[in-house]
């Protein structure tokens, strides 16, 4: 049996410490120097067989020092690749349309048997619940900015969350002229949570909190838990401003209400801040820039005309027996430079010949190589390559598979979003409702049970999934609720992206205008439409007009007859 590597001891530890923080190079080669060692002291199946992996040395830091010391690198990174890079620019801006939409509605389901509803007090509620928000979402005073509305400042949070690595919602509360709700959002961006006056992180003690990465946690915290978040008045990099403050913001209030919604996507336990979601990829798509930019430029070069000439003797082209040359002066003052202006007639001297001079550029193998390299971005973002590249050219079945597999994360990103956004703003919503007697829910403020029930959603809905072949997917739906593996409350909002019952009541109001106007219905406008075809088919019988209609004596005559 193979004997573990025994643990480091604490004047090791010291000495470790000490190399780190004086001379990090050095650090870094004695902690491969020792995992060197520790390869050769603990094989294993993997080493043993490949001397390449033998060389290779993980990082074994913490969350923080993997992730939140590189942050600053990773964003600044990030953001250039989306500012000039189409397939990350692509990439960021596909992923927050279908997510977002044009926003994410509540389907408000209070618990009945836990507030004593019945089912129409329920319904009546709900709606009442759902218009108070819609009033409140729609309106351009829910950002504290006045720029934009819910679904817009949520799109924004959601691209800045994957730009960056994490936002801030700050909730404020601002009466307005007019207003129906002084509650507001601001965002924050991600650079502007740092430590105050740009000092290090403090882990705290007995008598000091610790502030990580702007973040800070209570004392004698062993949770995690953030307690409030510092915030820089300004951008660090805005070189325009005269002076930086720094504000600390409580992540909750007084009752226990969040005032701050931290947007960071979190892998690893004890992680503080998120990472940019084009940091697996940055450096391949770095070079992909690069490659493109390289190839733009040799296809450029190599549209532009160029000709080799042939004369007779080493003075050149005689340019006065041929005025299509025009002769120009070179940097060095020599005329040894000829330009052929567009459309020019050739007269050649004896003796002269031109010969255009071809370009292989762009190369045939660039597309295939940047497909591979797609392949290989397109997992590391989630996001098939027909969908990363917006090119669907292969058979039906792949691209519906390959949106499907899309969709599937499109719907895990919209429930993270509702947990850790949309949850918030409509309870803060609701409950300035209640406090202004817009709404009437009992116990609202007194219960923690009965305002958890009232603020129950059922879904978040939002756009619906795009569909390649509708009559398919009504027919599979229909199929679904027949055979009882499903119902219309599931496969509405997934078709349409609305609750059946808005479908239902919509529907049941459209019908009821129409039979008042006396409007022919759908089944009704498709038998006209078909009794007008019958009738004029060649032999069919010929209705008699209105100044033919039969009269009495032709009418008595039949009879007789």
């Amino acid at each position: 049996m193979a004997k573990l590597p025994p643990a480091r001891s604490a004047l090791v530890r010291i000495v470790d410490g000490v190399y780190s923080a004086l001379w990090p190079r050095e650090a870094l080669l004695r902690e491969h120097a020792r995992r060197m060692l520790a390869s050769n002291a603990w094989p294993s199946t993997s080493r043993s067989r490949s001397n390449a992996y033998r060389s290779f040395v993980g990082a074994g830091g913490s969350p923080l020092a993997d992730n939140d010391d590189n942050l600053a690198e990773l964003r600044e990174q990030s953001r250039g690749l989306v500012r000039g890079n189409p397939i990350a620019a692509g990439a960021i801006l596909g992923k927050v349309g279908p997510v977002i939409g044009v926003g994410l509605s509540p389907n408000a389901a209070p618990m009945r048997k836990v507030l004593g509803l019945t089912d129409e007090q329920a319904e009546e509620l709900s709606s009442e619940m759902e218009t108070q928000w819609r009033l409140h979402a729609d309106s351009l005073d829910f950002s504290a900015s006045r720029d934009a509305n819910a679904a817009e400042l949520l799109g924004r949070a959601f691209q800045a969350m994957l730009e960056s690595g994490d936002a801030l919602l700050v909730r404020r509360s601002v009466q307005r002229k007019g207003g129906l709700f002084s509650t507001c959002w601001t965002l924050i961006e991600g650079d502007r949570l740092c430590n105050p006056d740009g000092t290090g992180d403090t882990f705290g003690d007995a008598t000091h909190p610790a502030i990580v990465s702007g973040v800070e946690f209570a004392i004698g915290d062993t949770d995690g838990t953030p307690v409030a978040y510092h915030v820089c008045s300004s951008h660090p990099g805005d070189y325009a401003a005269r002076s930086q403050t720094w504000s600390r913001i409580p992540a909750r209030d007084a009752d226990d209400n969040q005032v701050v919604l931290h947007l960071a996507r979190k892998a690893r336990p004890g992680q503080v801040r998120g990472i940019p979601d084009l940091a697996p990829v940055i450096e391949i798509l770095g070079q992909c820039t690069k490659l493109n930019e390289a190839e733009l430029q040799s296809a450029v070069i190599g549209a532009l005309m160029a000709v080799a000439v042939t004369t007779k003797g080493a003075e050149g082209i005689a340019t006065g027996v041929n005025p299509s040359f025009e002769s120009t002066t070179s940097t060095d003052g020599h005329a040894d430079e000829k330009q052929i202006p567009a459309g020019a007639m050739f007269d050649l001297d004896v003796g002269e010949d031109i010969k255009q001079i071809e370009s292989n550029r762009p190369s045939p193998l660039i597309e295939p190589f940047l497909m591979a390299l797609y392949r290989q971005i397109g997992p590391a973002l989630q996001m098939p390559v027909e969908v990363l590249i917006k090119h669907f050219q292969s058979s039906y079945s792949a691209a519906r598979a390959a949106l499907a597999d899309f969709w599937d994360y499109v719907l895990r990103e919209r429930f993270w979003l509702a947990c850790h956004v949309c949850a918030p703003w409509y309870a803060a919503t609701i409950s300035e409702a209640v406090a202004r007697k817009y709404l009437d829910l009992p116990g609202f403020f007194s219960s923690p049970l009965r305002r958890a029930a009232w603020l129950n959603v059922g879904a978040w809905l939002g756009t619906a999934q795009p569909q390649l072949d509708p009559l398919k997917e009504v027919n599979a739906a229909q199929a679904r609720v027949d055979g009882l593996f499903s119902n219309r409350e599931i496969e509405a909002p997934s078709l349409v992206g609305q609750p059946w019952e808005t479908i239902v009541e919509g529907s049941a109001r459209e019908r009821a205008k129409i039979r008042k106007l006396g409007l022919p219905t759908g089944k009704q406008i498709g038998e006209s439409i078909e009794t007008e075809s019958t009738a004029n088919r060649p032999g069919a019988p010929v209705a008699p007009s209105h100044d033919e209609q039969p009269g009495e004596d032709d009418v008595a005559e039949g009879r007789r007859g």
